[in-house]
């Protein structure tokens, strides 16, 4: 009842109020102030003013001051504890993280040195609710006894959930089926340990991805269907008091620029293989909704020295050890706070246009010239003293190979953990032994990869600029 309640009251949310839809001039500004939970798309919405009383002071009654008001203190940030076990449970979303890997790596190491372990049970044949169709997994619940009896085994600290993607797709129709199921997986997850029961995260479902020539009126009418969803499931969230992470409004800002891409008679790659599995891009960009999401401060780090080698304000997110700079190059040594986000899957005609915190380093007042940005006497990129003064925004080098090394070793692990675990399934109930000496090992890898390391960056003047000339071009003959 509370929820069909909150669902009339949302219904006149408007889909283009989308909590990303607002133009953000720095990527990341944002990011370092933390948000409650809020209902996907409903951000920009403008509040209603109440409506004063028709007598606000009747004859006859005294009219008391009111109480001083008091603002709810907003939500912590979502940290994790020392040894949590961290469980994803969920649809194609989370089945394919287990085969790409993003979300863990971007977990791991939002806590460099904090142990965790991370489990995936998406693909599990009795979790039916990533099914399309949830009132057959409304009409019998024997599915969800053994899927608790799985996570019971496992025994998580903290549970990833995401669902609704698929029933969204198929329609408003299978909402009360699918709100009703949601609950009850909500409540057994709970029910595990009632004196300490696992804390939640509840992804949202994504936004619909057209296929190209998609007219444009089936598109606003699947992306207010699976709104819905998106809805259902912060609604879900708020009355748990778990956290949320808002799929639906970055796909939604992905899917719009994809659509003007398309208009300019460009394309870029696809969020997902077909409006429900992410593709290795798609899954890499649901990372960077975590932020915002869990109130993180992003994984990313900037910094400026001005020519008298004094600090421009506004760095973060490095553990300098020394630092030197002239007015023709620059040699500073330090530690990133957190690794970057691993490299784009894929080639991104404007990679500053991916809606993700950017590393950048400035220097200005440099002697004209071009110079090159070496990290660990690596070559890395090429700049004129101009890009340089503007910012040069950082996107490989040692630090994002370290963090795709890490990425596919947890690819490597989730592999041969979920092959162990059906095998565990098949020998039916039983003690759980010990993963197989080959998952240790690579978990052992993993608690290392995920640490930053020191690194020399250096940027040295290469050569002069080209001369530029505004003459106007020859007059073709």
């Amino acid at each position: 009842m509370r929820v069909c309640f909150r669902l009339t009251a949302l219904a006149s949310l408007v889909l283009a109020g989308s909590l990303w839809s607002r133009p953000v001039s720095d990527p990341v500004a944002d990011l370092f102030t933390p948000r409650p939970p809020l209902p996907p798309g409903a951000e920009n919405q403008a509040a209603v003013p109440l409506r004063p009383p028709e007598n606000p002071n009747p004859a006859g009654f005294k009219v008391f001051p009111s109480p001083p008001q008091t603002i709810p203190p907003r939500r912590p940030p979502f940290r994790f504890q020392a040894n949590d076990r961290v469980l994803f449970l969920g649809d194609a979303i989370l089945e394919a993280e287990a085969k790409y890997g993003y979300i863990e790596t971007r977990m791991a190491i939002q806590d460099p040195t904090t142990p965790l372990t991370f489990r995936n049970l998406s693909a599990s044949p009795n979790n039916r609710l990533r099914d399309a169709d949830p009132a057959a997994a409304n009409r019998d619940f024997a599915w969800l006894t053994n899927l608790l009896a799985e996570v019971r085994a496992l025994d998580p600290n903290v549970v990833v959930l995401s669902y609704g993607t698929a029933a969204a797709l198929n329609g408003p129709p299978n909402l009360p089926a699918f709100t009703n199921v949601y609950e009850r997986v909500i409540d057994g997850l709970l029910a595990l340990k009632p004196a300490t029961p696992p804390r939640l995260v509840l992804l949202s479902p994504l936004c619909h991805e057209p296929v190209t020539g998609e007219p444009m009126e089936l598109i606003a009418h699947r992306v207010a269907q699976m709104f819905e969803f998106a809805v259902a499931s912060w609604i879900l969230s708020t009355n748990h008091n778990t956290d949320f992470v808002d799929l639906f409004g970055l796909t939604r800002l992905k899917v719009n620029a994809a659509l003007k891409t398309e208009a300019n008679g460009e394309s870029k790659p696809r969020l997902t293989e077909d409006g429900l599995r992410p593709t290795a891009y798609g899954q890499r960009s649901l990372t960077f909704a975590l932020d915002r999401g869990l109130r993180w401060f992003p994984n990313n780090w900037r910094f400026g020295l001005l020519a008298n080698n004094q600090w421009r304000e506004g760095g973060f997110g490095l553990k300098f050890e020394s630092h030197r700079r002239s007015d023709h190059d620059l040699r500073a040594v330090f530690t990133e706070e957190r690794l970057p986000s691993p490299p784009l899957p894929v080639p991104i005609a404007d990679p500053e246009q991916e809606y993700e915190p950017h590393c950048y380093i400035q220097l200005r007042d440099l002697v004209p010239g071009r110079y090159e940005l070496r990290m660990d006497g690596q070559h890395v990129l090429t700049g004129t003293h101009e890009d340089w003064a503007r910012y040069e925004v950082i996107a490989s080098g040692p630090s994002w190979d370290q963090a795709e090394k890490l990425r596919q070793t947890i690819v490597e692990k989730n592999a041969r953990w979920t092959a162990w675990w059906q095998q565990q399934r098949e020998h039916g109930p039983g003690p759980l032994g010990e993963p197989t000496p080959e998952i240790l090992a690579l978990e052992k890898v993993i608690s290392t990869l995920k640490r930053p390391v020191k690194h020399a960056y250096e940027v040295v003047r290469v050569g002069d600029v080209a001369p530029t000339t505004n003459q106007p071009p020859p007059t073709p003959h």
